[in-house]
């Protein structure tokens, strides 16, 4: 393999022209094909065959929904005012009464709609639920109880919900400028005697992910390029060529849009994440070594100094992106769509990175010719005075200098035990946005469950008719005493009773524990009513398909680990002919995970240190991603590492001294790789979304732990302490 990378490494050098155009036309075909066929990124999180939506499926079944097409799109109106105060107040009234009337002249509202105030929206709700459950004998209390579960006003009437519906253009979409200047209105209104926020399907297309985070990301890493190389030309190849490679991923993703509904709208920001930090770090690690070929011989044709850089330092580049491929791609065997659509859209990055490196890279470095390094420093860009003092410390003290550093990470990851994930919903989105305030608004005036209640689908089909009644409202009476139940109530049936759904409030957000050991009673209780009855229920709605999407997750962490372990010590004692090298790598790989995992649940979760306003459980799927993302990332360093050592040893020094040696010539520009994937995650903290702000600082913490305490302090020691058990020559 080397040989023929040597050979792709001269050729392209020399003929720099032909990939150049290549990848330009890649580029445009595929971005043509995207703005023909892509369509809308999915915002869905779906796992198929999960209980509640086995569930849910018989409930469409039995009650068809009505077609999207057919229906306008609603946006719902949150007003609240303060305590003891109420919505009918003259004052208030007015305000209100004047929000609904710009509401209704509004441009982007649906022509002829009458919204209905909260008060008036109540009593007709009552009346017809009166009048509809009074048929089936039900009393008084329980009809009132009813009324008061799915009313548009608060038990206080100092909060209330308006409904608006909203036109849509040819496209069967609302404009966005009209969309946006309806919230500009009704933000108009808000002021702390008069909270106003709105939520619902209308205002789903007003979130957009800012790009600002990528931009703070490149500027950091040009400047790591520029004092690592001390030229401007030298460093805006690593980034020309990362960028190239997420421009093509970007329009493979919009493309894939078109055959795949699963494509998340997180995968685009996800790849430019991945892209940017291995795209610029497998150029830099080329890039680095090509100069230090030309700095060994400086007479030597420089299309020959890129084919040794190719087949040496592009070897590593080949082995490190499969160990991140094969991370990613694992985890598809778990057959979650949206899953599988993240991990293709990162694994499609890497490979391009991988590819543009090994061809774009030097075929930008044959276009500049000697304008790219015109003359040799004398100080090496692979010298490094702290790397020689660091390694002559770690083969001096290796046990000294190891323990502690193991004891800090295995403390770092303490509080990794209490760790507890949730899925997104409104309630844990970005203070101050107009989700999280509807559902804070929504919650202080409805109670914790009204944001996210439950639904029960009941079957009643093997129950004889004249008892089905009976049979149902008595399985509703036993399902609201129930801990953690507040309130049972049927929504719907059909006219034979066959099918009955009970909407269920509980006492709990959805991301709260107890909403998961409520919806695990009524399950229980679910499964007791089908053994002794013909009557059987099923649990759905939005909390239930997250819990059920979260255990899921949960349930494949360790087998996916087990996975990519078993895979990686495959791959890397394939490469390395040892299995030494591989099993302290993964060992390295666990101590790093663990610290990470541990830090950013004590920050994120936990809050602790006060440096998150807004601590939350992690997402369902951060652990999942994050180990296969640093996991691939952690066996970057380790290849470029060891490889260098195991060249030098291979050339016939002992193994203290390859350690030694390899250590000095890899030092400098690990670190600077590193810090360049730390700046680019790091950047992430500034985004909205609150699953990416928080995957961003787990991969900064993962690469700073792994790349300077595992691989470049507890790694070469343990090299140091087995000697020339390290290396084999087979």
């Amino acid at each position: 393999m080397s040989g023929l990378l040597f050979s792709l490494g001269q050729a392209v050098y020399r003929r720099w022209w032909i990939p150049l155009l290549t990848w330009v036309l890649v580029f445009a075909g595929a971005a043509a094909l995207a703005a023909a066929y892509s369509t809308p990124l999915s915002r869905e999180f779906s796992i198929p065959d999960l209980p509640s939506l086995t569930t849910r499926a018989l409930m469409d079944e039995r009650f068809p929904p009505v077609p999207q097409g057919e229906m306008l799109p609603v946006g719902k109106v949150v007003v609240q005012v303060p305590e003891g105060e109420t919505l009918s107040d003259p004052d208030n009234y007015a305000m209100l009464q004047e929000l609904i009337s710009k509401l209704e002249e509004h441009p982007a509202a649906a022509p002829d709609q009458d919204i209905k105030d909260p008060m008036e929206a109540h009593k007709e709700l009552r009346e017809r639920i009166y009048r509809e459950e009074s048929e089936f004998d039900f009393p008084t209390s329980v009809i009132e109880g009813d009324v008061r579960a799915v009313s548009p006003l608060n038990a206080t009437q100092d909060t209330g919900i308006l409904e608006v519906q909203f036109r849509v253009d040819e496209g069967g979409r609302v404009p966005l400028e009209e969309l946006n200047s309806a919230a500009k209105l009704i933000n108009d209104f808000n002021n702390p005697d008069f909270q106003v926020s709105y939520f619902g399907q209308a205002f789903t297309g007003m979130d957009k992910l800012s790009m600002g985070a990528e931009l703070l990301g490149l500027l950091v890493a040009l400047l790591v390029l520029m004092l690592t190389f001390g030229s401007l030309v030298a460093a805006g190849m690593p980034i020309v060529s990362a960028l190239s490679g997420i421009a093509i991923s970007m329009a493979g993703i919009l493309l894939s849009t078109h055959f795949s509904d699963a494509v998340n709208f997180l995968a685009p920001t996800f790849a430019v994440m991945i892209g940017l930090a291995v795209g610029i770090d497998y150029s830099l690690f080329i890039l680095a070594r090509f100069r230090n070929e030309i700095e060994k011989n400086p007479d030597r044709p420089r299309a020959e100094s890129m084919g040794i850089a190719i087949s040496t330092a592009g070897h590593s580049v080949c082995f490190a992106g499969l160990t991140v491929i094969i991370a990613l791609v694992s985890l598809t065997i778990f057959h979650i769509p949206f899953l599988t659509a993240l991990a293709h859209a990162a694994a499609g990055t890497v490979t391009l990175a991988v590819l543009l490196a090994l061809t774009l890279l030097p075929a930008l470095a044959g276009l500049t010719g000697k304008r790219l390094f015109p003359r040799p420093r004398k100080k090496s860009l692979q010298s490094s005075s702290f790397a020689r003092w660091w390694v002559k410390m770690l083969k001096l003290h290796p046990a000294v200098i190891l323990v502690p550093t193991v004891i800090f990470l295995v403390l770092c990851a303490a509080p990794a035990k209490d760790l507890q994930v949730a899925m997104p919903t409104d309630s844990s989105a970005p203070l101050g946005s107009h989700t999280r305030t509807s559902a804070d608004l929504i919650e202080s005036g409805f109670g914790p469950g009204r944001n996210y209640p439950l639904a029960a689908v009941v079957d009643a089909a093997q129950v004889s008719e004249g008892d089905r009644k009976k049979v149902i409202f008595k399985a509703a009476q036993e399902m609201s005493k129930i801990e953690g139940v507040s309130h049972v109530q049927p929504i719907r049936a059909t006219d034979s009773l066959d099918t009955v759904e009970l909407l269920i409030t509980t006492d709990y957000t959805a991301t709260d524990k107890g909403a998961a050991q409520t919806v695990a009673r009524l399950r229980e209780h679910a499964a007791g009513v089908e053994a002794s009855t013909s009557l059987s229920y099923g649990i759905t709605g939005m909390t239930p398909v997250f819990i059920d999407l979260s255990n899921r997750l949960t349930d494949a962490l360790l087998p996916y680990i087990a996975l990519v372990l078993v895979l990686a010590i495959i791959v890397l004692a394939a490469v390395f002919r040892t299995l030494w090298v591989p099993i302290i790598a993964t060992a390295g790989f666990v101590l790093s995970i663990g610290a990470t995992f541990g830090v950013t649940v004590a920050l994120f979760q936990q809050g602790k240190f006060g440096l998150v306003d807004d601590p939350q459980p992690l997402v369902s799927f951060l652990p999942i991603i994050l180990i296969g993302l640093v996991f691939g990332l952690a066996m970057d360093y380790h290849v470029f590492l060891v490889s260098r050592m195991r060249e030098a040893w291979l050339n016939g020094k002992s193994a203290s001294d390859a350690i030694n040696s390899g250590f000095q010539h890899s030092a400098r520009v690990v670190s600077a790789a590193a810090l360049i994937m730390i700046a680019v995650f790091a950047s992430f903290l500034v985004h909205d979304a609150v699953f990416i702000k928080t995957l961003g600082f787990a991969l900064a913490t993962a690469v700073f732990f792994d790349a300077f305490l595992v691989r470049m302090t507890i790694i070469p020691a343990i090299l140091f302490m087995l000697g020339e058990r390290s290396f084999s020559r087979k």
